[in-house]
C-alpha cells in the first residue's frame, strides 16, 4: 500500500463524491435533518458516507477508487471489493490532512484465507470485536475481520487505529444517523466542515465559491443510478440568513453551463438544508461531477 497510506480512507467517501473529497466537498457526518451541524472541534472536518453496492455494479467508481481497490486486492487476495455489500466509512480532517476514521464493509470473505493473509503480512492484535485484527506494515492502518464483515481503521498508533477498526464492525455499514434524511440516494454523503478545512478550500478554490465556502456549516450529496440518467441532490446546510436558495441556483447554473451532461432542477431549503436536485448521464456521472467541481478538488 506504498504512496496511498490514506487512499483507502479517501477512496471510501470518493466512492460518493466522485473521488475527491474536496468536490465541493460532498462527503458525511452530519446531523438530523434540519438542525444545525455543530463547527467541529479543533478545525476538524467530520466525513460519513454509506453506499449501496448497486452502484459499483451500475457505473463503477472513480479512477483513484479504483487505484486503492487494486492494491487491497493485491496485498490482500482474498479481499475482493466486487463482491462488497454495503459500505460506509468515517474519516477526519484536519485542513488537507486525514486525522482517523475507518471503512467498513459487508460482503462473501474467505475468513480463513484472509486470517492467514493478514498475519503473515502484519501483527495480530488483541482482537476486540473482530476474529482477528491486524496491523498492516509500514502504514497506518489496522484491519479488523468477522465471519461477515472487514473493517479498515486509520490512527496516529495501531491502537487508535483498532480502536477505529472495532467501533467500525460494532457499527456495521448501515447508513449512519447523522446524515440528513433530507439526502437519500444509491450512495450518499455528508461533511460538516471545519475551519482549517474551509481555509484551505479557500485558497484553492475560484473566488466565485468564497460566499458559499464561508456560509456552510456543511455539504452532502446523493446519488440516485438510473438507467441513461441519473440523479444528483447536493446539500448545503447553513443559516438562511447567510445563503439563499437563489444564490445556490445562480452559482449551480453558472458552474453547469458549460456541462451539457448536468441539467439543474431545481434548489429547495428544508430547514438548514438547501438542496439542489439535478440529473447527469449515467454513463457519465462521474467525470461530469468532478469536472463541475473541479476548483474545489484540494484533497
Amino acid at each position: 500500500m506504498t504512496g496511498s497510506r490514506r487512499s483507502l480512507l479517501r477512496g471510501a467517501a470518493g466512492l460518493v463524491t466522485g473521488g475527491v473529497l474536496g468536490s465541493l466537498p460532498g462527503t458525511a457526518a452530519g446531523v438530523a435533518s434540519g438542525a444545525a451541524p455543530s463547527r467541529e472541534a479543533k478545525g476538524e472536518t467530520a466525513v460519513t458516507a454509506t453506499i449501496d453496492p448497486s452502484v459499483h455494479g451500475a457505473v463503477g467508481v472513480p479512477p483513484g477508487v479504483e487505484q486503492s481497490m487494486r492494491e487491497l486486492r493485491s496485498r490482500y487476495p482474498s479481499i475482493d471489493p466486487t463482491r462488497f455489500g454495503a459500505l460506509s466509512a468515517e474519516v477526519r480532517l484536519d485542513g488537507d490532512r486525514v486525522v482517523g476514521g475507518a471503512a467498513v464493509a459487508d460482503g462473501a470473505f474467505d475468513t480463513a484465507a484472509l486470517r492467514d493473509e493478514l498475519v503473515t503480512d502484519g501483527d495480530e492484535l488483541a482482537a476486540d470485536v473482530g476474529e482477528i485484527t491486524v496491523s498492516v506494515p509500514e502504514t497506518p492502518y489496522v484491519v479488523g475481520v468477522t465471519e461477515t464483515s472487514v473493517a479498515v481503521g486509520y490512527g496516529s498508533t495501531d491502537r487508535t487505529a483498532a480502536a477505529r477498526a472495532d467501533a467500525a464492525l460494532r457499527r456495521g455499514p448501515s447508513r449512519p444517523e447523522r446524515i440528513p434524511a433530507a439526502l437519500a440516494g444509491d450512495a450518499v454523503a455528508y461533511a460538516t466542515l471545519g475551519d482549517r478545512t474551509r481555509s484551505h478550500l479557500l485558497d484553492r478554490a475560484d473566488r466565485e465559491y468564497d460566499g458559499i465556502l464561508r456560509a456552510a456549516e456543511a455539504f452532502g450529496v446523493a446519488l440516485d443510478v438510473g438507467g441513461d440518467r441519473s440523479g444528483i441532490e447536493y446539500g448545503v446546510a447553513a443559516d438562511p440568513g447567510s445563503l439563499s436558495a437563489e444564490d445556490l441556483w445562480e452559482l449551480a447554473s453558472r458552474a453547469a453551463e458549460p456541462e451539457s451532461s448536468i441539467d439543474v432542477g431545481s434548489v429547495s431549503r428544508r430547514g438548514r438544508l438547501f438542496v439542489l436536485e439535478a440529473t447527469v448521464g449515467t454513463d457519465d456521472l462521474w467525470p461530469a461531477h468532478e469536472r463541475l467541481f473541479g476548483s474545489l478538488s484540494a484533497v
